[in-house]
């Protein structure tokens, strides 16, 4: 017997029906899926820094923070230098490089849009003059008429004009050789320079060298370094929260490395003398996620002094207020920009 139009056998329409209805739902469902798991799929962001202490705080990030879950992929890989760094965040290599003022200042006179969402390090005495005993140098007077070696447009060639012109020595008077950091112990074994201008960890391997004939020449506290956070405008925009996100997480790393440096001090049986080598390096060297209200008037002098020495066209300049945006900053750290 045949059975009745609209049953309820597996051919039936209504079944038909049901069945397209499930269909539907079912694509429908891993359409939704689909979309909301690549809106929680972690931003992307290359950042660029060197491989130096100056560094720490976004080493520490990227090897103990579960950054996919903060909502960063974060790629990222090591420059020579910070001058290296930005100009591959130029080429678009990096969404965010860490590098000092320098780079940054030449980067804004030759009239790229760079601009710097916080510093993630301070670091005080960071630049060493040191001489060789042989060429007659126990102090930055022994300076005029000896080559020096420094590296151009850097910090150590600022500091250098600086020491000069603060002990009454024409700059001018000074041979300055540009060189590679790395090449400088060898040039100084071999005489080829007189004294250098550098840093760590390059400073140490200097004075190595040199052994006893190395003259380490005092500088007055005449400049602290910046390590920042740089992006440019237009990357900015685009990267924003992803960029905020890995703020959160150098504060976070912040504060393990302050409550790791109570804990070595307090460790029982701890080496007295690596202890205190410790304790002294860190006192130079201030990881810390803030803008220093110095920072733009440090900017404004680079650049003065980069115009001046012929480094960059007459006439050129910077916005250098413009050239620091801590909006990002100022929703992690409110009080960030307002220490003194």
């Amino acid at each position: 017997m045949a059975a009745p139009t609209g049953g309820t056998r597996d051919g039936s329409p209504f079944l038909g029906c049901l069945r397209r209805l499930a269909r539907h739902a079912v694509a429908a469902l891993g359409l939704l899926l689909a979309t909301a798991a690549l809106a929680a799929d972690p931003a992307a962001l290359r950042v660029g820094a060197a491989d130096d202490d100056l560094s720490v705080l976004l080493r520490m990030a990227k090897s103990t923070a579960d950054l996919p879950r903060a909502g960063i992929a974060l790629d990222m890989e090591s420059c020579t230098s910070g001058a290296d760094c930005v100009e591959r965040l130029l080429r678009d290599d990096f969404d965010l490089v860490a590098a000092s003022a320098f780079p940054i200042v030449f980067a804004g006179l030759a009239g790229h849009d760079v601009v710097i969402v916080s510093s993630i390090a301070t670091l005080r005495n960071s630049v060493s003059v040191i001489g060789d005993r042989r060429s007659g140098i126990a102090d930055a007077g022994d300076l005029a008429g000896k080559r020096v070696g420094v590296v151009k447009r850097s910090s150590g060639d600022f500091v250098l004009d600086s020491l000069l012109l603060t002990r009454g020595v024409d700059p001018s008077l000074v041979e300055r050789v540009d060189l590679a950091t790395g090449e400088m112990p060898q040039a100084l074994v071999q005489r080829r320079i007189d004294a250098v201008v550098v840093w760590s960890p390059h400073r140490e391997r200097v004075a190595q060298a040199l052994g006893p004939n190395a003259v380490s020449i005092p500088i007055p506290g005449l400049y602290t370094a910046s390590y920042n956070l740089v992006t440019t405008r237009a990357k900015l925009a685009r990267h924003g929260a992803a960029i905020e996100s890995l703020l959160r997480e150098l504060a976070t790393a912040e504060q393990r490395l302050d409550d790791e440096r109570q804990i070595i001090r307090l460790l029982p049986g701890a080496d007295a003398r690596s202890t205190q080598n410790q304790v002294d390096a860190w006192q130079r060297l201030h990881p810390s996620l803030s803008i220093e209200p110095s920072l733009v008037q440090q900017l404004r002098s680079l650049a003065r002094w980069a115009v001046r020495e012929g480094h960059a066209p007459a006439g050129a300049g910077i916005d250098a207020a413009g050239m620091v945006d801590s909006s990002l900053l100022r929703r992690v750290r409110p009080h960030a920009t307002e220490r003194p």
